[in-house]
């Protein structure tokens, strides 16, 4: 990337024709709406991210890393799990790769579902049948992304489970436009397919529905140099669900790059559960 913050320059790739390539390859059907507009939105300090989710017999499993524990106490001398995961592919002969910062979710069948970041261009998935002693191998799980966390919940009035996450395709994470798009999607059979993809933020990207996250080549880097940066570019990432009545509540870090507000700023938007299947 280029180092002059007061250069208005866009990156080699101009946003137009960037546009057009991620639009001819979303798979929105015509006449969705891409894009949430949120009935709230307030901007605060740096906010957290936890990775916490209480299973059906009452115990508390966390993530972090490659590992997971519970804890059956309340979350009072947690115990780490026998197995880790480790991300390889050998049939695609990618080696290792990261899958790491975790999320995870029950699913109705009583297996644990854990979704992580990864640098190929996609979010991976990793079952555990055995509430998270052991853990099967990663594979893809079809959502085109920057290496970057998700968040994943079940949504209470309708039993669907939805994600919010860095949704980038492989051209954008190359041209430096790696967090520059939260999306949120919606799955009504327990992670395996995705739908209703809608954009939640954007800078410098337009809004997407679900994007073909293309073949798994190798690992996605951005180029050496993709021009210069510009002086209003700004990021999102580390996103949080909430559900309160009948609202989900997003939260996310945005982060300013340049000028005097330059910084991590935490942002809530709030929106009706109904908007997410309009």
């Amino acid at each position: 990337m280029g180092t002059n913050p007061t250069m208005t320059k866009t990156p080699i790739l101009t946003i137009a024709a960037l546009s057009l390539l991620v639009l001819l390859s979303a798979s929105t059907s015509a006449g969705e709406p891409l894009e949430l507009s949120a009935r709230i939105t307030r901007v605060d300090a740096c906010g957290g991210w936890p990775s916490f989710v209480t299973l059906k017999d009452g115990s508390i499993l966390a993530v972090r890393g490659d590992r997971a524990r519970t804890s059956a106490d309340d979350g009072k001398t947690w115990r780490k799990s026998r197995g880790f995961i480790f991300g390889w592919d050998h049939g695609k002969r990618l080696g290792c790769f990261p899958c790491d910062e975790p999320v995870v979710i029950e699913l109705k069948d009583g297996r644990i579902l854990m979704m992580c970041r990864t640098t190929i261009g996609q979010l991976y998935r990793v079952y555990s049948d055995d509430g998270g002693e052991n853990w099967g191998p990663p594979e893809p799980s079809g959502l085109a992304s920057a290496y970057a966390p998700c968040m994943i919940r079940r949504i209470p009035t309708t039993g669907d489970l939805v994600i919010i996450w860095n949704q980038a395709s492989h051209e954008e994470i190359r041209n430096g436009y790696e967090r520059n798009r939260l999306s949120i999607a919606i799955s009504p059979d327990d992670g395996k397919t995705w739908t209703r993809g809608r954009t939640v933020f954007r800078s410098h990207l337009p809004a997407v529905g679900l994007l073909n996250p293309g073949e798994i080549t190798g690992h996605v880097a951005i180029k050496k140099f993709v021009g210069e940066i510009p002086t209003d570019f700004s990021s999102a990432d580390y996103p949080n669900i909430h559900f309160h009545k009948d609202t989900i509540l997003l939260h996310y870090d945005r982060n300013l790059k340049f000028g005097p507000k330059r910084g991590a700023y935490w942002t809530l938007k709030v929106f009706r559960i109904s908007d997410l299947y309009e």
